[in-house]
């Protein structure tokens, strides 16, 4: 008997516009032999199920009252993670390409986590030869995170292991991702494009520029709240890796300090941001490496 797989995602209030797109791109899979399973934030299913069509018969996960968008999520791929050997993971707002599935499957044949290339948009458009590729930046998860809940399939007894997310964390793609590595996950990148990312004006892990000041000094605060949770669970959860997030916060840290005691280096240092060539690879905005002589003393 083949394993089970499930693809997941998840519908939120504002994502109707993208809603064609992404079913388009899933009815467009050279392999959907995958159960559609769908979290559904601030509807009931059966609006959701209309806006999809007869084509698409998805499961759907109703939001329960008081429920985060992360506890959502949360919820759901630990039922997911129980009941199908592996789960594919998308956002609605994103498109995915026509071997996303496919590929997935293949590449967790042979390994824990399949995190795979993306081509890059903004709201409406792809930004000629953006690439967000993992391959460049996955050895590094505390630093960068590359793994989203768009790009990565899971073997369902890795996705157990990393789960759950307390109710109220951001960054619960950043989180899992860490766990991921710290339970000795074995990881496989895939260099190719089999998702179109789409970033909004108000992403909280932006990529492409322009960046703000304001959205600057917040990713420093997330990043901050992020650390601080995953090095206290690491004390008694992943004692291994304790040293290596005490030495992203502090950088983090001073990065904050350095910006919020001068305005002008907060200034100085969004401008350059802005003018240098993006990496494509979430946090990448905050104490960026090159820009190390603005804000270093």
């Amino acid at each position: 008997m083949g394993k089970s797989f499930a693809i997941y995602t998840t519908y939120y209030p504002g994502v109707e516009k993208y809603l064609p797109e992404w079913r388009e791109s899933l009815l467009a899979q050279t392999d959907l032999n995958a159960s559609v399973c769908i979290g559904v934030d601030g509807k009931d299913s059966g609006h959701v199920g209309e806006m999809l069509g007869p084509q698409v018969s998805p499961q759907f996960f109703l939001a329960m009252p008081d429920e985060t968008p992360s506890s959502l999520r949360s919820r759901v791929l630990e039922i997911l993670s129980s009941e199908f050997d592996a789960v594919i993971l998308t956002d609605m707002d994103d498109i995915l390409l026509p071997t996303r599935i496919a590929m997935a499957k293949e590449q967790l044949s042979k390994c824990d986590l399949s995190c795979c290339a993306m081509q890059v948009m903004d709201v409406d458009r792809i930004v000629n030869n953006a690439i967000f590729d993992p391959s460049l930046w996955g050895a590094d998860p505390v630093r960068r995170n590359v793994f989203g809940l768009s790009n990565t399939a899971w073997q369902s007894h890795l996705l157990k292991k990393c789960l759950p997310v307390p109710s109220n964390y951001r960054l619960m793609d950043w989180l899992i991702a860490i766990r991921a590595r710290a339970e000795g996950a074995l990881i496989q990148y895939d260099s190719k494009p089999r998702m179109i990312y789409r970033q909004h004006p108000n992403n909280i892990a932006r990529i492409l520029p322009p960046f703000s000041t304001e959205q600057v000094l917040q990713g420093c605060c997330l990043i901050l709240e992020h650390y601080d949770f995953i090095l206290e669970e690491s004390f008694w959860r992943y004692p291994h890796i304790s040293s290596e997030i005490k030495i992203a916060k502090q950088l983090a840290k001073d990065f904050q300090s350095a910006l919020g005691s001068s305005r002008s280096v907060l200034i100085n240092y969004t401008n350059a941001l802005n003018q240098i060539p993006p990496n494509y690879v979430w946090w990448d905005f905050i104490a960026n490496p090159k820009l190390e002589s603005i804000w270093k003393n």
